[in-house]
């Protein structure tokens, strides 16, 4: 009786963390802004978000290739 007391629950966190997701999807060509990584940041004052890229190509779902505006294309995947 436990073992589906635990499975009702768990069932109805999932729901209730889906009802909340909102999906983002991007397209070939969008501006984006990346998170800054924590030794960008060197106080609290500084910007969390740092420049726009450009999405270069679109590799799956939520994953994508970035590049900067001026046309560097940076060798890993980004996910959003």
């Amino acid at each position: 009786m436990a073992d589906s007391q635990e499975a009702v629950v768990k069932l109805r966190a999932v729901r209730n963390y889906n009802s909340h997701v909102v999906p983002t999807e991007f397209k070939e060509g969008d501006l984006v802004l990346k998170k800054a990584q924590p030794n960008q940041i060197l106080n609290k004052l500084f910007l969390k978000w740092v420049k726009p890229y450009s999405i270069t190509q679109v590799i799956g779902r939520g994953t994508y290739k970035l590049s900067t505006l001026i046309g560097y294309i940076f060798p890993s995947t980004w996910n959003a």
